[in-house]
């Protein structure tokens, strides 16, 4: 992981790729695959996830994404304590 990156982070949001068509985003741990998965995204979706505890206690290490499509964006925005 890039050093600039924290390891634990108190929310993430992740917004799919605008151009992305009938692509998918999954969203998922580390078993993530085309049906174990916990959030799909299409398109200009996002999604937020929080820890609510009011502490970087979510692991980035622990959030994976899967496309089904190559070349297309991703945008993850982290919200630090």
């Amino acid at each position: 992981m890039d050093s600039k990156v924290p390891e634990t982070v108190q929310g993430v949001q992740i917004q799919f790729d605008i151009d992305a068509g009938a692509a998918r985003l999954r969203i998922g741990n580390s078993d993530l695959s085309d049906v174990n998965f916990g959030v799909l995204l299409f398109g200009t979706q996002a999604v937020t996830i929080e820890t609510g505890y009011g502490m970087n206690a979510l692991p980035l290490q622990d959030i994976w994404l899967r496309c089904d499509a190559p070349g297309l964006y991703v945008s993850v925005v982290v919200k630090l304590v």
